[in-house]
């Protein structure tokens, strides 16, 4: 039987070597070419699996599977041995062989690594929309007719979207996938937090003179010295609130307050 003739060749084991070690490296190959796996997933994989640095490899783009294969030095159609092979080189091919057994016998560990990377990047990414949100929006503002005076109209809806995000950062933060950004999401807190400390300190300030000025109103010709001081300490208070108006509408920031 000419196939199992075949199968006694050297040149057939050889290469049937090497398939099976494709078919076994294949799958490894397509989760760690993610783009999701950055540098920190390829030093963690580098300290648990593989011997010696990653080297020679541009982080700044996306990883190719010729950067994985090179990277790691699994690849394992160039271990092959070799008779003519000098001690040195033949030592070589058993590190890169041993280094693939290595991967090989580590896939669960791979495909955890590979599937938390993908969690980063979507906390990550959560993030980000997060941080443009926030640094985009903006106060809106009312001109008051009888006093002429810019109030914020917005309010209710920057509370309550303050505190949607504040639930989901922290959400974020006790999620094991969101360690990497840990510095990040507890800035963003912080801002949000101070920025809805002034806001509330802004809302009831408003709430108050809203409520006042009708009372003020027609103060000036009543014969109350009393009423004509609190009257002119209201309007002392109003002009200071106008000029923290004047300020808030230059910036519109929220997170600027």
């Amino acid at each position: 039987d000419l196939d199992q003739d075949l199968q006694k060749w050297p040149a057939y084991r050889e290469t049937l070597s090497e398939i099976k070690g494709f078919e076994m490296l294949s799958p490894i190959l397509d989760q760690l070419s993610s783009e999701s796996f950055r540098l920190r997933h390829w030093e963690r994989l580098n300290e648990i699996v593989l011997v010696g640095k990653i080297t020679n490899v541009d982080v700044t783009r996306v990883f190719q599977v010729k950067d994985i294969v090179g990277s790691c030095r699994f690849f394992l159609s160039r271990a092959s041995s070799n008779d003519n092979d000098d001690d040195e080189k033949k030592n070589e091919k058993k590190k890169e062989i041993s280094n693939a057994q290595r991967l090989v016998s580590k896939v669960k560990f791979v495909s955890s690594l590979c599937t938390m990377s993908l969690r980063e990047a979507n906390i990550e990414s959560r993030i980000m929309d997060m941080k443009h949100k926030w640094t985009t929006r903006e106060f809106e503002f009312k001109r008051q007719s009888r006093s002429k005076t810019d109030m914020i109209s917005n309010f209710q809806s920057l509370e309550g979207g303050i505190e949607d995000a504040t639930l989901d950062l922290q959400s974020m933060l006790s999620r094991k996938c969101a360690t990497p950004f840990v510095a990040s999401i507890t800035t963003q807190l912080e801002q949000l937090s101070n920025a809805l400390s002034v806001i509330n300190l802004w809302f009831s300030t408003q709430e108050i003179l809203l409520s006042l000025e009708p009372v003020f109103r027609d103060v000036v010709t009543s014969t109350s010295s009393s009423l004509r001081e609190a009257r002119n300490r209201f309007q002392h208070v109003l002009r200071h609130w106008s000029f923290v108006m004047s300020r808030a509408k230059e910036s519109r920031n929220v997170l600027k307050t």
